[in-house]
């Protein structure tokens, strides 16, 4: 019988109007572990981010990261525009997944929080 289909989760969390991390959970089940394009192709881009916000832009990044689990969080300097640029750079490389491999990815976002 085939397995029950997977679901990765990004879940997009903002500081203000600003994006400042991102949750990733799940599994997307189209391959043994380890030999998952779609889960390879979701690790790829959120290790590169986390990397990419530290050594290129300078700012401090909390990363926890366990078996079907990574979080990102961006501590200072959540506003530059860079640190903008590197997440609106993975969002569209999650986005580009979701349209090869639809149904199994889902992005969502605790939207802008204005105010307060």
């Amino acid at each position: 019988g085939r397995r029950n289909q997977g679901l990765i989760q990004i879940r997009v969390s903002y500081a203000g109007d600003a994006v400042s991390g991102l949750e990733v959970s799940g599994h997307a089940g189209l391959g043994e572990p380890g030999a998952d394009p779609l889960c390879a192709g979701v690790s790829v881009l959120s290790d590169n981010l986390a990397a990419s916000i530290e050594t290129l832009i300078g700012a401090p990044v909390e990363c926890q990261a366990r078996n079907g689990y990574m979080k990102i969080r961006v501590l200072d300097g959540v506003q530059d525009p860079g640190v903008q640029l590197l997440f609106a750079s993975a969002l569209l490389g999650f986005s580009i997944l979701e349209g090869q491999f639809p149904g199994r990815i889902q992005i969502e976002s605790d939207g802008p929080q204005r105010g307060g």
